[in-house]
């Protein structure tokens, strides 16, 4: 019992304190790069001999993601060690985290339940890239800073709002009669605004009447404005927790504040 008590230590070590264990977190990490760039060569037109060193990888892959969940899943109680057993996997199961691993085994096991399933094995191996937030914490960090700068990017994109439905409605009267069939609609005028505000310029569509043109100009101008301010908001709270987190020492990613030393 001490035997496989320590050995659940030392598991729990490895993969809930990433912190104190940066080998494992730098291998899986590596492992989710790995999963992605194969998705991406499974694609291509390949010989059969490479389709299956691919499938190899695949399986190996596949094996170390289900090792890792069933590892968490083992040592979940030790996590939330002031629950009982049965509740502390739960919590665990039904997390983000826990969602993520599970989802990216069951490529392993589609296959034998759905025929046929390649596609549905392409989408549903897009959720390992989830994973990679349990190894980096790279999307608690942006939803830290989005979270903190709510009240600000919530102005602006209503501001972003009323200003490209005001455009478009402006610009479908300048349009529509020198192009009906391109600017059908208000929302055929809407997606030329946001893609204009946006300073994206896809081409589809575009206005042809010098009106047109000089209200474009103004739009490109306020596009640019709209798009930096809302950028330049994040970018410093950004660098504000990176300050903090240099300070302090450690930062809570779920609230943002510090986590005093004992």
């Amino acid at each position: 019992m001490n035997k496989i008590k320590e050995f659940k230590s030392k598991a729990y070590k490895i993969v809930y304190h990433k912190n104190e264990n940066r080998k494992f977190r730098f291998v899986m990490v590596f492992l989710i790069v790995l999963n992605l760039l194969l998705m991406s060569l499974e694609t291509l037109d390949l010989s059969p001999n490479e389709k299956f060193f691919i499938r190899i990888l695949d399986i190996i892959l596949d094996f170390f993601f289900l090792s890792e969940f069933l590892l968490k899943f083992w040592t979940s109680n030790v996590l939330y060690h002031n629950i009982k057993l049965c509740r502390a996997r739960a919590k665990y199961l039904f997390s983000v985290e826990g969602l993520a691993d599970f989802l990216s085994i069951w490529p392993m096991f589609l296959p034998n339940i759905v025929p046929e399933s390649l596609e549905i094995l392409r989408i549903v191996r897009i959720f390992s890239v989830l994973k990679i937030n349990g190894h980096t914490r790279i999307f608690d960090r942006i939803i830290l800073v989005l979270k903190n700068k709510s009240k600000e990017l919530k102005k602006i994109l209503i501001a972003e709002f009323f200003f490209i439905s005001a455009s478009s409605i402006v610009m479908y009267h300048i349009e529509h009669a020198a192009q009906p069939t391109v600017f059908k609609n208000i929302f055929s005028a809407f997606w030329w605004t946001f893609v204009a505000i946006t300073t994206i310029g896809y081409g589809d569509i575009y206005p042809i009447t010098p009106l047109g043109k000089l209200f474009s100009i103004i739009i490109f101008i306020t596009g640019i404005t709209l798009v930096a301010v809302p950028t330049a908001i994040i970018t410093s709270e950004f660098i504000n927790q990176k300050k903090i987190r240099s300070t302090s020492g450690k930062i809570c990613s779920h609230c943002g504040k510090r986590i005093k030393n004992q």
